[in-house]
């Protein structure tokens, strides 16, 4: 197994992002579907290729990092409804599996508890380059996320629950319809 994370840094010409918006301009629509069985709405998806040419910004800056922590007994696939609102909202989520759950191994020796999977996942983030993150935890999660990550990060900045934001993306993510999962967040900062 390859141990080494590598980073990656995305670099597309200019000129390849005006031909993308120019060939999203130039779509030959089909003719509107006549019910929601076949398939994504006409409009949805003229609404979808508009944005994309007209409004997204695709240079944007880099997203703040987010780690989420799943509960017991669930899995990461309890994020599966909420990563594209969140990371539209330009949040970079990392979602690992506790040990032991979902697709994770389970531990080859005992003492995995929120402590040491706090550390883990520290030093997850450390090694995927993020010196800040926030993280968010739902049920045992919220135990690593809250607890652990705040005492073994690099520093906690701030901790939001229930409305109090340290970032505009924070506070736009608890002022959303999945605000619910967001009940608690810590923001670490070097």
């Amino acid at each position: 197994m390859h141990e080494a994370i590598e980073p990656f840094e995305l670099a597309v010409p200019e000129a390849e992002l005006d031909e993308l918006r120019a060939r999203l301009r130039a779509t030959r629509w089909p003719t509107p579907e006549t019910d929601a069985s076949q398939g994504v709405g006409l409009g949805d998806l003229q609404a979808l290729c508009a944005y994309w040419a007209n409004e997204y910004d695709w240079r944007a800056p880099d997203a703040f990092p987010l780690i989420l922590t799943h509960g017991w007994p669930g899995s990461v696939i309890e994020f599966l409804d909420v990563l594209e609102p969140v990371t539209t909202a330009r949040f970079d989520c990392v979602v690992p599996s506790l040990p032991g759950y979902g697709w994770s191994d389970k531990p080859a020796e005992p003492g995995w508890g929120v402590e040491r999977i706090a550390h883990a996942w520290a030093a997850l983030m450390a090694r995927l380059g993020y010196d800040r993150y926030g993280a968010q935890g739902t049920d045992w999660g919220t135990s690593v996320s809250a607890r652990g990550i705040a005492w073994t990060a690099r520093g906690l900045r701030s901790v939001v629950d229930r409305g109090e934001a340290a970032d505009d993306r924070v506070a736009w993510a608890l002022q959303n319809p999945v605000r619910r999962i967001f009940y608690n967040i810590a923001v670490t900062t070097p």
